[in-house]
This record gives structure tokens, sequence and C-alpha cells, in this order.
């Protein structure tokens, strides 16, 4: 087939290709392999438009890769927390302000976060006696007439 064709017939030039990546995936896998590393800039530009395009997409893709959540485990996960983080019980943002928070040693999520407590967890690196730490210092800040609690 020529690119002439492929021009001219582009729904049967796309029909064509993945029925010959679904035969050929292993050589589909290198080709592209070899094409990403041959060409980082182009795959960098080309991954930053492809997220703008539809962001949400990213992100489901990202969980699924990530954390092996399907969308519909996502919404469960939302509902099931009343729309609110975890952590400090604000509501949740919809897309970059909501993160799966997971367990590092064992993979297992724990929850949803904001942004907030999610980088306060990594900040301590999930270390509830860092935490309890940190709290036992605010408190007695707070008795000593600090600003806090």
């Amino acid at each position: 087939m020529s690119a002439s064709w492929a021009k001219a017939n582009p729904e049967r030039w796309r029909e064509y290709k993945r029925q010959w990546q679904t035969q050929n995936s292993e050589k589909a896998k290198a080709y592209r392999k070899k094409w990403n590393d041959a060409n980082p800039e182009k795959r960098r530009a080309a991954a930053r438009k492809n997220y703008w395009v539809d962001p949400e997409k990213h992100r489901t893709y990202d969980r699924r890769k990530r954390h092996k959540i399907e969308p519909s485990d996502f919404l469960v996960m939302m509902t099931a927390q009343d729309g609110k983080c975890a952590g400090c019980q604000t509501l949740l943002t919809p897309g970059r302000g909501t993160h799966v928070d997971h367990n590092h040693a064992t993979g297992k999520i724990r929850g949803l976060l904001c942004r907030g407590c999610n980088h306060a967890l990594g900040n301590v690196a999930d270390s509830p006696e860092v935490l309890e730490a940190l709290a036992a210092y605010l408190r007695a800040d707070a008795l000593a007439g600090g600003a806090h609690v």
C-alpha cells in the first residue's frame, strides 16, 4: 500500500494498521520503542499535545497503569469517601487535585487524597511516628500560646 493510497483512504488505512499491529504486536512494540528512542523530543511533544486534548483520558490511563484502577473503581472510591479527602476531609477537586494513595511497600490502595495530604504523607515517608511527633509538636506550640490548634 502506498502513502497516496493511505491518504486517500484514511479509514481503511487505520483499520489495516490496527489489524497489522494486533497480528504483529512484538514487531509493532519494537518499532515504537526504536522510534521513541530515536525521537525523544517528538515523543515528548506528542505526549504534551495529547495530554491537553483530553486530560481526563490521560489520568484514566495513568490510574490503570500505576494502580490497576478502572474508572468505575475510582468512582466507587470517590462515592465511598463522599467526594472528600481521606486525610483532611476537604472536598476533592476533579482532575490533578485528586491522588490515589497507596502503600509503597505492598502497592495496596488506601484511598483518595487531596494534593496537600498526598504531599504531606510523601514528605514524612508514610511514617505514622513522624506524623504523631509533628502533631505533638503543634500541640505543644498551641499550649505555649502559638497560633495553631
